[in-house]
Formats: structure tokens, sequence, C-alpha cells
């Protein structure tokens, strides 16, 4: 919640998206993780239903387990590890060209980018009603995950880096 990009973009999401979203899923329920200041917390939770700060939490896995990540970004740099556990934890996600920048996942194939506040509400309910979609997605983010992300595979990256040097100083 300290971050600006994540405050920026979790306020984006929530004030101009979440009650059209639940006014189509009533029953949906936004949870969001990690350390919020109080204030904001208070703002959010009282102006809007079914949103819930879960703080820091010591099994992500479980909370995230048959859910959707929303990484809704408009501004910031770096990779997003949140994308990364999304993908580690099997769960489809939907983020916008900055949520994904620095990571090799494709629209429509291994997770969903919209960069409008339509595009975003209409791919999320579609995605929430389209088990095939989230299987495709989780199935083929692994993938990608699995060739780029890997401990093996940026290990195999960090030793490369580290024989690259070793030879230019010999």
């Amino acid at each position: 919640g300290g971050h600006p990009p994540n405050r920026d973009g979790l306020k984006w999401f929530i004030e101009s998206m979440w009650d059209k979203i639940v006014q189509v899923k009533p029953e949906l329920q936004l949870r969001i993780t990690g350390k919020w200041d109080d204030a904001f917390v208070e703002n959010i939770t009282n102006k809007y239903q079914n949103v819930h700060f879960c703080g820091y939490v010591d099994d992500l896995a479980t909370l995230l387990r048959n859910s959707i990540m929303i990484v809704p970004l408009r501004i910031g740099s770096g990779m997003r590890m949140k994308i990364l556990d999304a993908v580690n934890c099997q769960i489809p996600f939907i983020t916008t060209s900055v949520g994904i920048e620095g990571l090799v996942f494709e629209n429509g194939k291994d997770c969903l980018i919209a960069d409008t506040e339509e595009m975003f509400v209409a791919n999320l309910v579609r995605l929430i009603d389209d088990i095939h979609l989230q299987n495709n997605l989780i199935q083929n983010s692994k993938k990608v995950y699995n060739t780029n992300y890997s401990i093996d595979v940026l290990t195999d990256k960090r030793l490369s880096v580290y024989n690259k040097l070793m030879n230019t100083i010999r």
C-alpha cells in the first residue's frame, strides 16, 4: 500500500470498476493483501461492498485458491512478482500493459490485458464466467513460467552471466 503504483492501481480499480463488477456479480469478493494504511482501508471498506483487506498472509496459495488475480497497474516499472505468484499458484490473471511490462506473457493466450476500465470489467466478467478460458490461461502461463522464470531457468541464466564475466577477466 505504500508503493504508489500499487495504491494508484487499486484506487483506479475500486473507484472506477468495482461497483460495475458487483452489479453483474454481486457474490464477488475482492481480497487485497499487503500492508495498507488504516485511513485508506477504512475509506474503501466504508464505501464499497465485498472488499476485504487481508494484510500479510502466511499462505498465499490458500488465499488465492479458486480466484483470479487482478494487477491493474497504470504506472511503475520492474518485474511484477505478483503475476509470477499468480502463475505459481495456478490462477489466471488480468492486468494492464504496464502491469505486464518486463514479462513475456501474451494477451489472450497466457493472460488477459486491458488498459481501459471498460475492457478490464468486460474481460474480468468474461474470465469469471469461462472456466475453459481460465484453464487455458493457467496452463499456458505455467508453460511460459517454466520456460522463462523457474528457479532452474533463472539459475542457469545467472550462471551464464557469471561465466561470461569470468571469461572476460581471464
